[in-house]
């Protein structure tokens, strides 16, 4: 192990920020959402804030937990002990704690959390496609509603 501030230097640093990019897309989808209800003026900033909370919560105090708990040189992180995509550093926290069932469950909720995100990706794209429709700038085949779903599915 290297005494250096980051295992693979200021490249590796900077080659986190592109997988963790993919983790704050879909935000937009909460203003979406939330200018669907009956007061939007209203519930917007309250839901904005809520977005900021919640990254705070499940990203920034859960991965500062993990970068405590998993060692930087763990052979699952680093790849040698198979694909590296098979190995969340949750689930390693979670098998260096020594908690037997614990792994399962939470590579379901990730399970859960990927068809959440299919589903919010597909209100989205309806939700979208509805409005373009219906200002007219989109074209023509897509303007019944009852179309429009099934070609954006």
């Amino acid at each position: 192990m290297t005494s250096a501030g980051f295992r693979n230097g200021f490249h590796g640093f900077c080659g986190v920020f592109v997988n963790a990019a993919f983790a704050y897309t879909g935000t937009e989808l909460t203003g979406l959402a939330a200018a669907e209800t009956d007061n939007p003026r209203k519930e917007i900033p309250k839901a904005a804030k809520q977005v900021i909370y919640r990254i705070i919560l499940f990203y920034v105090v859960n991965l500062a937990l993990v970068g405590l708990v998993v060692p930087v040189n763990n052979e699952a992180l680093n790849g040698s002990a198979g694909a590296s995509s098979l190995h969340s550093p949750f689930v390693i926290a979670i098998q260096l704690a020594g908690i037997k069932v614990l792994p399962s469950i939470f590579n379901a909720v990730i399970l859960i959390a990927v068809m959440s995100v299919a589903n919010a990706c597909t209100f989205g794209s309806t939700r979208t496609m509805q409005a373009l429709a219906a200002n007219g700038e989109c074209p023509a085949s897509y303007h019944t509603s009852s179309s429009l779903i099934i070609i954006v599915i």
